[in-house]
């Protein structure tokens, strides 16, 4: 007997561990999720009228935090925002582009949370051509590719902003 519980300890102990790990950086678990285009007053399922084809009149980028993030999610969120940065000045300065961090620990910001459904550390795109918007989360900045999170940003921003999402 004393022999099978030496076997299942070091088993319960390294399965601790593994989960330890995994919930070290917990706002990852959100990334396996299927991307979802939430447009607004739909119940998730986007129009085909004209209004919804082409350019939207405006592109909001929303990324959410939580806490103090440990580094590897840190490392994301500098990346979203030295993107922001460096590749999208025009538009952000023409109203064409907006950007914002938004704390969830914050209750100022829970209407926000609500509107996107928002987890931590996932970056959502908004876009807006009259009076609909379409809501889409960007999972991608959490793949294991090795395609950089800069590239990532930079293509889904630029592809929201030509009307190709």
């Amino acid at each position: 007997m004393k022999k099978s519980t030496k076997v299942k300890m070091p088993s319960l102990l390294l399965a601790i561990s593994i989960i330890g790990v995994l919930c070290a950086c917990g706002g990852q678990t959100s990334a396996t999720s299927t991307p979802k285009d939430k447009s607004s007053g739909t119940s998730g399922i986007s129009s085909s009228s004209d209004e919804q084809r082409g350019p939207p009149d405006r592109v909001d980028v929303v990324y959410f935090t939580q806490g103090r993030p440990c580094h590897c999610i840190a490392v994301v969120g500098d990346a979203i925002q030295t993107t922001m940065f460096f590749n999208f000045q025009d538009e952000q300065s023409s109203g064409k582009l907006t950007f914002q961090v938004v704390d969830l620990d914050d209750p100022k910001n829970a209407v926000i949370a609500k509107k996107y459904n928002a987890t931590p550390f996932i970056l959502y795109i908004l876009e807006v051509r009259g009076q609909h918007e379409r809501i889409i989360d960007v999972p991608e900045i959490w793949s294991p590719r090795r395609q950089s999170i800069e590239e990532i940003v930079k293509r889904k921003i630029e592809q929201s902003l030509n009307g190709e999402l």
